[in-house]
């Protein structure tokens, strides 16, 4: 990337394309998984709410901005940080609704049962 002149940059690329999507979404669902999994067993302080909605997209946040200024410290200076916070803020809410309103199935440790 560090050799590639401007025009070449400001090309439609449909490969950087593809590994954006495919890296968006595995980011995507892996978030999502861990949000069900932690927002489902966390003890409410007051309620799923504040875990999805406040701790969740600080942690998130926190994890992007230090590593975004690992990968790529232009990047990092380029985000626009307010929107991003409110953006993980949306998501933590609409993923403790799924949470709260989802069927809790209880599911029988493995092994044998005698």
């Amino acid at each position: 990337m560090d050799r590639l002149t401007v025009q070449q940059l400001m090309q439609f690329n449909a490969d950087w394309l593809g590994t954006a999507v495919v890296i968006h979404v595995v980011m995507s669902l892996s978030l999502g998984l861990l949000y069900g999994l932690l927002l489902a067993r966390l003890r409410p302080i007051p309620a799923p709410f504040v875990w999805g909605g406040v701790l969740m997209p600080l942690l998130w946040t926190a994890a992007s901005y230090s590593l975004m200024g690992v990968v790529n410290p232009l990047l990092q200076d380029r985000v626009n940080w307010p929107w991003f916070v409110v953006s993980q803020f949306v998501f933590g809410i609409v993923a403790a609704i799924v949470i709260v309103r989802s069927e809790e199935i209880l599911v029988p440790p493995a092994g044998r049962n005698t």
